[in-house]
């Protein structure tokens, strides 16, 4: 998988597993912040783990989503393509 697909699709599952869809004025990116744009807590932090681990089919713990405000969408594709990578090899 490309990671400009992963970026779009981890966008999309972020969307609809944080109900963000209905939000036309937000734009998620790959810059976006996760906690300081998008504002997720600790148990949007897990729904997101569960629907990642879901979509994907790799093991996501919340303790390896990045806890600094800083961390963005593209430090979640980040760590998904790592899981990938790993996954098939």
């Amino acid at each position: 998988m490309t990671r400009q697909k992963l970026v779009v699709e981890l966008i999309e599952l972020i969307c609809t597993t944080l109900h963000l869809e209905d939000d036309k004025d937000f734009k998620i990116i790959e810059t976006t912040g996760l906690f300081t744009d998008i504002g997720i807590d600790s148990l949007d932090e897990a729904d997101l783990a569960m629907a990642i681990e879901e979509r994907f089919g790799i093991s996501v713990r919340t303790d390896e989503i990045p806890k600094a405000s800083e961390t963005t969408v593209s430090n979640l594709v980040d760590l998904v393509m790592a899981k990938l990578a790993t996954k098939t090899s």
